[in-house]
């Protein structure tokens, strides 16, 4: 019997159908999977069982110490619950909103100044002349601000005169407050001790 070119190519696709369903329906893992899920996908490459990683979700925690830029977590300084950037919580100095001015601040000065001085001497002085028989002082108040050496004429109601020279020093001491004690010029064989002060 003679086969035909047909035939035989029939008979060869029959026998490779064949071989290809037994060895589907054969059991190769012993899992109960036919070897039919090890088939690629036509790439070449098997498919695989889909699974892949799973990750713990997790993701990066970081340091774990809040917001530096609005302040609701620690930040850099700890100090916690204020933005940083317009001071209304800690920020460096506790103050308060350090644009505005709304918190503590510094705000201390020291308020002393000099203000209105007290004149000096406002009445002028007087001089009390020691074992006197008539003799007076008066220094004007003028004299006692200027401060400059000036010299006095005591005579009052003695029939004689004696003189009383006051320095830039004995003026300065008149303006602060002092009193102070100078001596008269000699005349007719005596001279007398001052004591100047200013008048209340």
């Amino acid at each position: 019997m003679t086969i035909t070119r047909k035939q035989f190519l029939l008979g060869g696709l029959a026998s490779a159908t064949a071989t290809l369903f037994l060895e589907a329906c054969s059991d190769d893992t012993g899992d109960g999977r036919t070897s039919l899920e090890d088939l690629g996908d036509g790439d070449g490459d098997s498919t695989g069982d889909g699974d892949g990683d799973t990750g713990d979700g997790d993701g990066d925690p970081g340091d774990g110490d809040g917001d530096g830029d609005t302040g609701d977590g620690d930040g850099d300084t700890g100090d916690g619950d204020g933005d940083g950037d317009t001071g209304d919580g800690d920020g460096d100095t506790g103050d308060g909103d350090g644009d505005t001015g709304d918190g503590d601040g510094d705000g201390d000065g020291d308020g002393d100044g000099d203000g209105d001085a007290m004149p000096v001497c406002p009445n002028g002085a007087s001089g009390t002349v020691l074992s006197n028989h008539g003799h007076t002082l008066m220094i004007p108040q003028e004299d006692v601000e200027a401060g400059v050496p000036k010299m006095y004429n005591i005579q009052g109601g003695a029939n004689h005169n004696h003189s009383v020279s006051l320095s830039a020093n004995d003026f300065a001491q008149l303006a602060l407050g002092n009193n102070i004690e100078v001596q008269s010029s000699f005349l007719m064989a005596h001279d007398h001790q001052v004591l100047i002060a200013c008048l209340l």
